[in-house]
């Protein structure tokens, strides 16, 4: 029960980088700034994913 609501969140802000990074681009930032920026968010993305996962690993074992 606890793993919908948070999996929605990180939807909610997943949707949300998409804008910044949008907002990033027509700034005109650099491709190395760029680059760091996604992979801040995949590893952020990766680590959202892995708590998810585990929660259900979690709640399956109760």
């Amino acid at each position: 029960k606890a793993v919908i609501p948070r999996f929605k969140s990180w939807i909610r802000w997943i949707a949300s980088e998409s804008d910044e990074s949008e907002q990033m681009k027509a700034l005109g930032s650099s491709p190395v700034e760029e680059a760091v920026a996604a992979a801040k968010y995949a590893a952020t993305a990766a680590a959202e994913v892995a708590n998810a996962s585990g929660e259900m690993l979690k709640s399956k074992l109760e």
